[in-house]
């Protein structure tokens, strides 16, 4: 078993740098040429490849990271006796795009599957210090299911179509991802977050304030939390925050609305109790916070340049819009939970019995409020940039156009918010695991029941990440006014990272359906961007083509 893992490890690794390979030669040979914001992103890195250091084009909003990646990959490149005839033998536009295949097929697939390690291992911490280790595992035929679960979850993030799209492209957002997941494992935040920062500005929100709320809540965890069974009182639970240091976090899946209430309290009354513990652990997250807030005081806004086309505001519709985007590419791994939530269990395949989740389903006392207030936002906060309509390459002109084509339509949108927001959120919280049934020779049975138990428990979220994850979602969302699918790549793939992988006779099933899912969505947008090119009138001669 172990000997079959590791061959079907290493063949979906070659096949995923195959395919990763394929993509970015097909796009060096149909479009050659910068596209679209490329044409800023190459002119500029040729101005710091040529050593002209003050050429700044005023249309480019991000920092100069990616250009100054591209200098120092050149560099070293260019130089080095085994590589420098192949990395010089395209042209400009192929060396920078280059950069972003280093990232595609070396560096993001290990951050990502670290990262899932340690998910799968959130929970098994000892008087609240963060588990760096993975248990140990009773058998290797066992630890090598686990390894090769890992890496197929990695390969299916990386495939994730509004990121695989890019690795054959000049833009930031790849090596941008790299760098907030690297700051999220490393022992050494502060640095790997100022290099985040160098790439795209939102990335404050990720490598400071999103790990910051993580840190507190690991840092006040002194014992195992709470959980909804202590059903306790909101007196009881300041009581025992504020003398005790104890938090109160139950898991997702047996938490109700008014759990995460009571989290926040819990959190906040046990934080100030033990403020200087906390301010120690969130000196590094700090300091990226005051440098960050130097720049913007420095550079007099957020962006860089084109500050007209890109104020801040408030845009809350964009916390709606994020709820579909994560539906329709996760739906191979989300709709089993609302299958389980609305029918009967014996109309259901075995592998996606997960027990009866109907009692997850929120009550109208809850639902009603809630679709009022997406109501009252839609009404009142809906934003349409300009370059949303102005642009029909973009995938989101024509979901506008759909959205506003009758004044109602964007209302009668909002149950479908609500309904892909619970079922995300559901997803979070995981399934119970089916014990096996013993028999006479069962105790190396119930011995791997009860090791699954135990990798349900480890692997299962609770209501404080769900929290601290929605709030920073909120916070790198609502300040954009333009609608792009690349802006919520990073709070999809700490989702994805993050999503319990469940039972293992539903789990590989469900990885592969994904698998398929993700293949299917970039073939097609990757031939309607490389075939289906049209010609704007005001532009003959130039191919226009359709992209995320």
């Amino acid at each position: 078993m172990s000997s079959t893992r590791s061959v079907q490890l290493g063949f979906a690794a070659g096949a995923y740098g195959a395919i990763v390979f394929y993509w970015f030669t097909k796009v060096m040979t149909e479009v050659p040429e910068p596209y679209l914001d490329e044409v800023f992103h190459v002119r500029q890195s040729q101005a710091y490849l040529a050593r002209q250091w003050k050429v700044w084009d005023p249309k480019i909003t991000t920092p100069p990271g990616l250009y100054l990646l591209s200098v120092s990959v050149d560099y070293i490149f260019s130089r080095s006796p085994l590589i420098s005839d192949l990395y010089l033998w395209g042209n400009s536009t192929t060396r920078l795009r280059s950069i972003n295949l280093l990232a595609a097929a070396f560096f993001l697939p290990y951050s990502i599957k670290i990262l899932c390690a340690l998910s799968r291992h959130k929970n098994t911490t000892s008087h609240g210090e963060a588990s760096t280790q993975r248990p140990a595992c009773s058998e290797p035929a066992h630890r090598m299911t686990v390894l090769a679960t890992d890496a197929h979850r990695a390969i299916n993030i990386c495939l994730f179509p509004p990121l695989f799209f890019f690795f054959a492209l000049y833009y930031t957002d790849v090596w941008s991802l790299v760098l907030v997941l690297q700051t999220l494992r490393t022992s050494s935040p502060w640095f790997w977050g100022m290099a985040a920062l160098l790439f795209r500005q939102t990335n404050i929100f990720w490598v400071a304030i999103f790990p910051a709320g993580l840190e507190v809540v690991r840092t006040l965890k002194r014992r195992d939390p709470r959980n909804k069974g202590d059903d306790m009182s909101y007196a009881a639970i300041a009581e025992r925050s504020w003398r005790d240091v104890e938090v109160y976090d139950p898991f997702v899946s047996e938490a109700r609305l008014e759990d995460y209430a009571k989290v926040c309290v819990s959190v906040s009354i046990a934080a100030i109790a033990s403020i200087r513990q906390v301010f120690r652990r969130l000196v590094p997250y700090l300091a990226t916070l005051g440098v960050f807030a130097v720049f913007i005081v420095w550079n007099g806004g957020v962006v860089l340049g084109d500050k007209t086309n890109h104020v801040a505001t408030v845009h809350l519709p964009q916390m709606l819009y994020f709820w579909p985007y994560i539906f329709f590419f996760s739906f191979p791994v989300i709709c089993p939970y609302i299958l389980n939530a609305l029918l009967p269990q014996n109309h259901l395949p075995y592998s996606y019995r997960y027990g009866s989740l109907g009692h997850r389903l929120p009550h109208l006392s809850i639902a009603i409020p809630i679709l009022a207030l997406m109501l009252a936002t839609i009404h009142f906060n809906t934003i349409v940039h300009p370059f949303t309509l102005a642009d029909n390459r973009h995938y989101v002109f024509y979901v506008f156009r759909i959205l506003l084509r009758h004044p109602a339509i964007k209302y009668l949108a909002a149950p479908v918010y609500f309904i892909c927001a619970w079922a995300a959120i559901t997803a979070l919280g995981g399934i119970p695991m089916k014990p096996q049934l013993a028999t006479s020779n069962s105790q190396k049975s119930e011995s791997r029941t009860s090791e699954g138990i135990k990798e349900q428990a480890a692997d299962a979220n609770r209501v404080s990440f769900v929290i601290v994850w929605l709030s920073t979602t909120t916070l790198s969302l609502i300040t954009a006014p333009l609608v792009e699918p690349r802006y919520f790549i990073i709070p999809w793939v700490l989702w994805r990272i993050n999503l319990p992988t469940q039972r293992r006779d539903v789990s590989e099933h469900l990885i592969w359906l994904e698998t398929a899912w993700f293949l299917l969505v970039n073939f097609v947008t990757g031939y309607i961007f490389l075939y289906w090119g049209f010609e704007w009138p005001q532009e003959p001669g130039k191919v226009q083509r359709f992209m995320w």
